[in-house]
Protein backbone atom coordinates (compact mmCIF):
# COMPACT_ATOMS: atom_id res chain seq x y z
CA UNK A 1 0.00 0.00 0.00
CA UNK A 2 1.44 3.34 -0.59
CA UNK A 3 0.67 4.81 2.61
CA UNK A 4 2.32 2.09 4.69
CA UNK A 5 5.15 2.38 2.18
CA UNK A 6 5.43 6.21 3.35
CA UNK A 7 5.18 5.88 6.55
CA UNK A 8 8.06 3.30 6.42
CA UNK A 9 10.13 5.57 4.18
CA UNK A 10 9.55 8.76 6.84
CA UNK A 11 9.75 6.69 10.03
CA UNK A 12 13.33 5.29 8.55
CA UNK A 13 14.45 9.22 7.97
CA UNK A 14 13.21 10.54 11.22
CA UNK A 15 13.76 7.69 13.36
CA UNK A 16 10.37 7.48 14.94
CA UNK A 17 6.86 5.49 14.88
CA UNK A 18 3.88 7.42 13.34
CA UNK A 19 1.37 6.91 11.62
CA UNK A 20 0.99 9.74 9.05
CA UNK A 21 -2.76 9.31 7.96
CA UNK A 22 -5.62 8.84 9.64
CA UNK A 23 -7.74 5.96 7.74
CA UNK A 24 -11.37 5.51 7.31
CA UNK A 25 -12.82 2.44 5.00
CA UNK A 26 -15.65 2.91 3.06
CA UNK A 27 -18.23 0.08 3.66
CA UNK A 28 -21.40 0.90 4.08
CA UNK A 29 -22.81 3.30 0.95
CA UNK A 30 -25.39 6.13 2.01
CA UNK A 31 -27.29 5.80 -1.08
CA UNK A 32 -27.32 3.47 -3.72
CA UNK A 33 -29.71 3.53 -7.66
CA UNK A 34 -29.88 0.88 -9.54
CA UNK A 35 -27.61 -1.39 -7.43
CA UNK A 36 -27.94 -4.36 -5.15
CA UNK A 37 -25.46 -6.32 -3.05
CA UNK A 38 -23.90 -9.76 -4.24
CA UNK A 39 -22.87 -12.73 -1.92
CA UNK A 40 -19.08 -11.42 -2.20
CA UNK A 41 -18.38 -8.99 0.53
CA UNK A 42 -18.31 -5.67 -0.75
CA UNK A 43 -19.12 -6.83 -4.30
CA UNK A 44 -22.18 -4.90 -6.23
CA UNK A 45 -23.98 -5.81 -9.79
CA UNK A 46 -26.35 -3.93 -11.74
CA UNK A 47 -29.65 -4.28 -11.25
CA UNK A 48 -30.58 -2.76 -15.52
CA UNK A 49 -27.88 -3.20 -17.24
CA UNK A 50 -29.15 -0.46 -19.80
CA UNK A 51 -29.63 2.02 -17.05
CA UNK A 52 -26.76 4.16 -15.01
CA UNK A 53 -25.84 2.24 -11.53
CA UNK A 54 -24.55 4.53 -8.81
CA UNK A 55 -23.75 4.51 -5.09
CA UNK A 56 -22.40 7.17 -2.68
CA UNK A 57 -20.39 7.58 0.15
CA UNK A 58 -21.32 10.67 2.54
CA UNK A 59 -18.41 11.74 5.42
CA UNK A 60 -17.04 14.66 7.11
CA UNK A 61 -13.44 15.70 7.44
CA UNK A 62 -12.47 15.15 10.85
CA UNK A 63 -9.11 17.03 11.00
CA UNK A 64 -7.78 20.07 8.61
CA UNK A 65 -5.60 18.64 6.00
CA UNK A 66 -5.01 17.18 2.54
CA UNK A 67 -7.23 14.34 2.04
CA UNK A 68 -6.70 11.30 -0.46
CA UNK A 69 -8.82 8.41 -1.71
CA UNK A 70 -6.59 5.02 -1.21
CA UNK A 71 -7.94 2.60 -4.71
CA UNK A 72 -6.99 -0.92 -5.49
CA UNK A 73 -5.71 -1.53 -9.04
CA UNK A 74 -9.29 -2.65 -9.97
CA UNK A 75 -10.78 0.50 -9.90
CA UNK A 76 -9.69 2.25 -12.87
CA UNK A 77 -11.89 4.08 -15.62
CA UNK A 78 -12.80 0.90 -17.17
CA UNK A 79 -14.33 -0.47 -14.32
CA UNK A 80 -15.76 2.88 -12.17
CA UNK A 81 -16.58 6.72 -12.48
CA UNK A 82 -15.31 8.68 -9.44
CA UNK A 83 -16.74 12.27 -8.35
CA UNK A 84 -15.84 14.36 -5.61
CA UNK A 85 -17.77 16.80 -4.05
CA UNK A 86 -19.29 16.60 -7.63
CA UNK A 87 -15.55 17.02 -9.08
CA UNK A 88 -14.49 14.26 -11.28
CA UNK A 89 -11.49 12.25 -10.05
CA UNK A 90 -8.99 10.67 -12.59
CA UNK A 91 -8.31 7.23 -11.76
CA UNK A 92 -6.82 6.35 -15.12
CA UNK A 93 -3.38 4.24 -15.48
CA UNK A 94 -3.75 2.86 -11.74
CA UNK A 95 -0.92 0.15 -12.57
CA UNK A 96 -0.63 -2.93 -10.66
CA UNK A 97 -0.76 -1.77 -6.89
CA UNK A 98 -2.60 0.50 -4.81
CA UNK A 99 -3.20 4.52 -5.58
CA UNK A 100 -3.09 7.69 -3.61
CA UNK A 101 -5.52 10.40 -5.39
CA UNK A 102 -5.69 13.57 -4.08
CA UNK A 103 -9.25 14.62 -3.47
CA UNK A 104 -8.66 18.24 -1.38
CA UNK A 105 -7.70 20.27 1.43
CA UNK A 106 -10.50 20.18 3.43
CA UNK A 107 -10.83 22.14 7.34
CA UNK A 108 -12.78 20.11 9.94
CA UNK A 109 -16.41 19.03 9.91
CA UNK A 110 -16.91 19.54 5.84
CA UNK A 111 -18.87 17.21 4.16
CA UNK A 112 -17.31 14.81 1.53
CA UNK A 113 -19.58 13.41 -0.48
CA UNK A 114 -18.00 10.26 -2.79
CA UNK A 115 -20.15 8.49 -5.70
CA UNK A 116 -18.88 5.35 -8.17
CA UNK A 117 -20.72 5.21 -10.76
CA UNK A 118 -20.48 1.56 -12.03
CA UNK A 119 -19.09 0.96 -15.75
CA UNK A 120 -19.69 -3.10 -15.46
CA UNK A 121 -22.05 -5.43 -14.55
CA UNK A 122 -20.10 -6.23 -10.97
CA UNK A 123 -17.59 -4.53 -9.17
CA UNK A 124 -16.10 -5.12 -5.66
CA UNK A 125 -15.17 -2.23 -4.07
CA UNK A 126 -12.97 -3.45 -1.53
CA UNK A 127 -9.97 -1.82 0.34
CA UNK A 128 -11.01 1.50 -0.26
CA UNK A 129 -9.98 4.18 2.26
CA UNK A 130 -10.17 7.75 2.83
CA UNK A 131 -6.74 9.04 4.56
CA UNK A 132 -6.11 12.15 6.33
CA UNK A 133 -2.74 13.27 5.85
CA UNK A 134 -1.44 14.87 9.42
CA UNK A 135 -0.16 17.79 8.52
CA UNK A 136 0.39 19.45 11.70
CA UNK A 137 2.43 16.39 13.31
CA UNK A 138 4.57 15.67 10.23
CA UNK A 139 5.61 19.44 9.78
CA UNK A 140 6.23 19.15 13.88
CA UNK A 141 8.59 16.36 13.26
CA UNK A 142 10.18 17.11 10.65
CA UNK A 143 10.97 20.92 12.23
CA UNK A 144 12.69 19.08 15.33
CA UNK A 145 14.14 16.72 12.94
CA UNK A 146 15.93 19.32 10.87
CA UNK A 147 17.15 21.56 13.95
CA UNK A 148 19.38 18.27 14.89
CA UNK A 149 20.84 17.94 11.22
CA UNK A 150 24.35 19.24 10.08
CA UNK A 151 24.82 22.56 8.15
CA UNK A 152 25.35 21.73 3.97
CA UNK A 153 27.68 24.11 2.40
CA UNK A 154 27.64 23.50 -1.54
CA UNK A 155 31.06 24.16 -3.01
CA UNK A 156 30.68 23.16 -6.36
CA UNK A 157 27.80 22.01 -8.29
CA UNK A 158 29.38 18.62 -7.85
CA UNK A 159 30.47 18.82 -4.61
CA UNK A 160 29.19 19.32 -1.14
CA UNK A 161 31.20 20.11 2.37
CA UNK A 162 29.48 19.45 6.46
CA UNK A 163 31.01 19.06 9.65
CA UNK A 164 29.10 16.44 11.80
CA UNK A 165 29.89 15.07 15.59
CA UNK A 166 28.54 11.99 16.09
CA UNK A 167 28.19 10.65 19.83
CA UNK A 168 28.31 7.31 18.97
CA UNK A 169 29.12 5.06 16.24
CA UNK A 170 26.22 5.58 13.60
CA UNK A 171 24.96 5.37 10.20
CA UNK A 172 24.81 9.36 8.42
CA UNK A 173 21.82 8.88 6.50
CA UNK A 174 20.77 11.64 3.74
CA UNK A 175 18.08 12.36 0.97
CA UNK A 176 20.28 12.38 -1.74
CA UNK A 177 19.52 9.64 -4.00
CA UNK A 178 22.09 6.74 -4.32
CA UNK A 179 24.80 6.36 -6.91
CA UNK A 180 27.86 4.85 -7.12
CA UNK A 181 29.03 8.03 -8.85
CA UNK A 182 28.79 9.84 -5.21
CA UNK A 183 32.11 9.71 -2.95
CA UNK A 184 32.28 10.36 0.83
CA UNK A 185 35.53 11.33 1.85
CA UNK A 186 36.16 11.40 5.85
CA UNK A 187 39.32 13.75 7.28
CA UNK A 188 40.27 12.79 3.16
CA UNK A 189 39.36 9.13 3.73
CA UNK A 190 37.38 7.60 1.23
CA UNK A 191 34.55 6.26 3.01
CA UNK A 192 31.85 3.33 1.95
CA UNK A 193 28.42 4.09 0.86
CA UNK A 194 25.92 2.24 1.17
CA UNK A 195 21.86 2.52 0.07
CA UNK A 196 19.59 3.59 2.89
CA UNK A 197 16.01 2.91 2.51
CA UNK A 198 16.98 1.09 -0.74
CA UNK A 199 16.89 4.65 -2.16
CA UNK A 200 19.45 7.36 -0.52
CA UNK A 201 23.08 7.52 -0.19
CA UNK A 202 24.38 7.05 3.51
CA UNK A 203 27.92 5.87 4.91
CA UNK A 204 28.90 4.47 8.25
CA UNK A 205 30.38 6.85 10.94
CA UNK A 206 32.62 6.46 14.45
CA UNK A 207 32.29 8.19 17.26
CA UNK A 208 34.00 11.95 17.31
CA UNK A 209 34.00 14.54 14.92
CA UNK A 210 33.99 14.49 11.17
CA UNK A 211 34.57 16.81 8.26
CA UNK A 212 32.99 15.72 5.03
CA UNK A 213 33.31 15.86 1.66
CA UNK A 214 30.62 14.79 -1.00
CA UNK A 215 31.65 14.67 -4.28
CA UNK A 216 29.67 13.26 -7.62
CA UNK A 217 31.98 12.14 -10.04
CA UNK A 218 30.19 10.87 -13.66
CA UNK A 219 32.79 7.97 -13.93
CA UNK A 220 30.99 6.88 -17.10
CA UNK A 221 31.26 10.31 -18.40
CA UNK A 222 34.92 10.57 -17.69
CA UNK A 223 35.87 7.07 -19.39
CA UNK A 224 33.93 8.16 -22.49
CA UNK A 225 35.88 11.62 -22.40
CA UNK A 226 39.38 9.65 -21.74
CA UNK A 227 38.27 7.21 -24.91
CA UNK A 228 37.74 10.16 -26.96
CA UNK A 229 40.94 11.66 -26.63
CA UNK A 230 42.70 8.81 -26.97
CA UNK A 231 41.03 8.08 -30.42
CA UNK A 232 41.82 11.41 -31.72
CA UNK A 233 45.54 11.22 -30.78
CA UNK A 234 45.61 7.61 -32.09
CA UNK A 235 43.94 8.98 -35.62
CA UNK A 236 46.50 12.15 -35.31
CA UNK A 237 49.20 9.69 -35.12
CA UNK A 238 48.22 7.23 -37.69
CA UNK A 239 47.00 10.19 -40.50
CA UNK A 240 49.41 9.87 -43.30
CA UNK A 241 51.93 12.61 -43.26
CA UNK A 242 51.41 14.77 -46.69
CA UNK A 243 54.97 14.74 -49.04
Amino acid sequence: MPSANQNTLFNSIVGKKINLFNSLYLTNPNKIENIKSTKNVNEYQKINKSKIATLSFKISSFQKGPYYLELPSNLDAESVSITVNGHHLNNQDLGISNKLLNIGYYSPNIPIKITFKLNNEKTNLSGIRVLQFREHEFNQIIRQFNEKQPITQQTSPISLKLNYTARRDKILNSTIPYSKNWLILDNGKLLKTEKFAHTFLSARLSKGKHHLTLIYIPFAFLIGLIISIVSLIIIFILKPKKT
